[in-house]
């Protein structure tokens, strides 16, 4: 493969991943990707979460990955909640 194919065979590539995270994000989480809130969180971050994804399914320190699990199921209760309460508010249904 020539070096101008690579290049445009990674820009392609690319390209999908950043379509694939959108799509993904909206179908099946219902909210924007963090790229939307904050750059940086998405650039540096982004790829540290997927290595340790990675290195989490390779069985590397099952402990930290539940206690980091249990941290993300928290924090999305309480997004959560903080949505429906917000919501609640919006249409005059507070408590």
């Amino acid at each position: 493969m020539s070096l101008d194919l690579e290049k445009q065979l990674c820009f392609y590539v690319e390209i999908v991943a950043w379509v694939a995270q959108f799509v993904g994000h909206g179908a099946f989480e219902g909210r924007a990707p963090a790229l939307l809130d904050n750059l940086t969180q998405a650039l540096v971050l982004a790829p540290f979460f997927v290595f340790m994804e990675v290195l989490f399914k390779f069985g590397y320190r099952p402990e930290l990955q539940k206690r980091v699990n249990d941290a993300v199921e928290k924090e999305i209760k309480k997004v959560k909640a903080e949505k429906a309460a917000k919501a609640a508010v919006k249409n005059g249904k507070a408590n």
